[in-house]
């Protein structure tokens, strides 16, 4: 009987480590935020366009990215829950912004947010016309925020969205970060810390994006009827309307309903959403006035080779026409071989007296 209650108590010191143990185990610390009060920090790694790289879409034909089409100097990250309604606006420091590169980028110093953040955006070198830091308010919308600039930026990009070393950039994804991982695009939560420290070394990962896209021309000047001399050409019906970050869907020929390749091919999109951007004019035509149309020939400059930055045009299907895509416009000098020249030869001139 007495060995009994000695294995019994044996069995029950058992049970009790046991227990201990687990909880243990339950309570250990994460370090992530939990309580949506207060405030909490995060840690950035946002990487830009690489200057290797532009996002031309048809290898071998890619353009090489230049210095000033890839630096940044200003960031914004504002943040939302997750009813993506916002919750913070914030200019980052340059140490807290990082380096933004390609392929590694830089770790940023860690900064406070609002722990109710969910999502981020990021928006690089704001171009002409993006509201200051604090404009929008607490509990503005993503959408609002987002439909911000979708009105008329004039003609020249260059003056704003693409002036050369301020070039405007957001997420790449076209949606708020972060994402359930490098490969799915689906919306996670941001993961927020309670220290600098292990914000620092647990960095959120952002590919950004420019907001127009770049083009160049090259004209072969051949003929077998004709000299061609002086070539000019021009981008015509180019858009006037943009989205900070516009959301990427499957092109006609990537799309596997159509027979596409099933896959996307615009560079730094690890999630393969699509290369089509959707615009402020994408289900909206306005009879052309959302464009810019070139109405002389004076206006057409470009030399071959020569680049022109532009906000692509997109359209839904039964728009998908003419009159709203992109054209370039050339301009050369004609000269059929079969044209003969003026005959001088023989003429007679009389003497003046």
């Amino acid at each position: 009987m007495r060995k009994k209650n000695v294995l019994m108590s044996a069995i029950a010191a058992l049970a009790f480590a046991a227990c201990s143990s687990d909880d243990v185990l339950l309570e250990q610390d994460t370090g992530i935020v939990t309580n949506p009060t207060g405030n909490a920090w995060v840690a950035l790694d946002i990487k830009t366009p690489s200057v290797s790289r532009s996002r031309a879409l048809h290898d071998p034909n890619k353009e090489d990215g230049t210095a000033e089409e890839s630096s940044v100097s200003t960031v914004r990250a504002i943040f939302f829950d997750a009813s993506e309604q916002l919750t913070d606006d914030i200019e980052l420091t340059g140490v807290e912004a990082g380096n933004p590169g390609q392929p590694n980028g830089g770790v940023s110093k860690p900064f406070k947010v609002d722990a109710k953040s969910k999502r981020i955006l990021i928006i690089a070198n704001p171009g002409a016309g993006f509201p200051a830091k604090g404009s929008f308010g607490t509990g503005a919308s993503y959408s609002t925020v987002n439909g911000v600039l979708a009105l008329s930026l004039g003609a020249d990009v260059t003056q704003n969205v693409a002036k050369n070393g301020s070039f405007m950039m957001s997420n790449a994804k076209g949606r708020l970060e972060p994402s359930v991982s490098t490969t799915d695009g689906t919306d996670a939560d941001l993961a927020l810390y309670k220290t600098e420290e292990l914000a620092k070394n647990s960095p959120l990962a952002i590919h950004i994006d420019r907001v127009v896209a770049k083009v160049r021309v090259y004209v072969k000047q051949e003929s077998d009827v004709a000299t061609i001399a002086n070539p000019k050409w021009i981008l015509n019906i180019t858009n006037t309307k943009f989205f900070p970050v516009s959301e990427r869907i499957l092109t006609w020929n990537e799309d596997p309903a159509n027979g596409g390749r099933g896959t996307c091919i615009t560079p730094f999109d690890q999630y393969k959403i699509g290369s089509y951007r959707k615009d402020p004019n994408y289900d909206n035509q306005n009879g052309g006035l959302d464009y810019m149309v070139i109405s002389n020939d004076v206006a057409i400059v470009n030399d071959p080779g020569e680049s022109q930055y532009c906000l692509e045009n997109t359209q839904t299907s039964i728009h998908n026409l003419h009159q709203y895509t992109t054209q370039v416009l050339l301009k050369v000098e004609f000269l059929p071989k079969a044209f003969k020249k003026p005959h001088i030869r023989g003429i007679k001139r009389n003497a003046i007296n």
